[in-house]
């Protein structure tokens, strides 16, 4: 994990466990059941400010469940130099299962924006837990499942935002392309929106294209 080992504390697997019960982490998973978890997982404190993912890591085979704080996601997206926030993570909620499933890179860096609690799973100690014991084993999996469809949904209404705010400027583009004067030649489209000669007027509702996950269910 990329963070300096003075800001990722261990600290208790008592108090790991109830934090995996409280954040609801594990969905029906009670305590004695989170406690059988605990073993397998390396229980962090990360300090704000801290990437403990990188995007494009491709080391990265292991998922972070957040007990505790918040979780920022982000990356740069065509050409421009910052990083646009892409996910608000609370807890309850997992990152970095694509990579430690699939073993590609790293999609976003992800940043504690206070100081967070966190439960490491490694692939290695995924594997050991399927053959130590598969039905802990199982619900875990179906547990991260969740996790994954939740974010899916997210995503899905993210993208119809972003298509009902594109429909609407590309109808005031096309407006403002007819009501050129007679005579003058139909601009191009491409120079239209270079010019920034347009506004939308149409109600488009994008807020929350960022928002925050909302913690796991109880």
């Amino acid at each position: 994990m990329s963070t300096d080992p003075a800001t990722a504390l261990r600290f208790s697997e008592k108090e790991a466990a109830r934090l995996l019960v409280t954040a609801t982490a594990f969905g029906t998973f009670n305590l004695k059941e989170a406690q059988r978890v605990i073993p397998y997982l390396r229980p962090k404190r990360i300090n704000s400010g801290t990437t403990f993912l990188r995007e494009g890591d491709r080391d990265a085979d292991y998922l972070v469940w957040i007990l505790s704080g918040d979780v920022r996601a982000e990356c740069r997206l065509g050409n421009s130099p910052d990083k646009q926030t892409l996910h608000v993570f609370g807890p309850g909620n997992v990152v970095g299962e694509v990579s430690m499933f699939l073993g590609g890179p790293c999609s976003a860096d992800c940043v504690a924006i206070t100081d967070v609690a966190v439960a490491v799973l490694s692939r290695a100690a995924f594997e050991k837990m399927m053959e130590e014991d598969p039905v802990l084993a199982s619900r875990l999996l179906l547990a991260v499942t969740c996790k994954m469809a939740d974010r899916i949904s997210s995503t899905f209404v993210k993208l119809k935002r972003f298509a009902q705010l594109n429909e609407t400027l590309y109808k005031e583009v096309y407006l403002l392309m007819d009501a050129q004067p007679i005579g003058r030649p139909r601009p191009a489209l491409t120079d239209v929106l270079k010019s920034g000669a347009f506004a939308p007027t149409d109600p488009v509702n994008i807020d929350g294209l960022a928002e925050q996950e909302s913690p796991a269910p109880h």
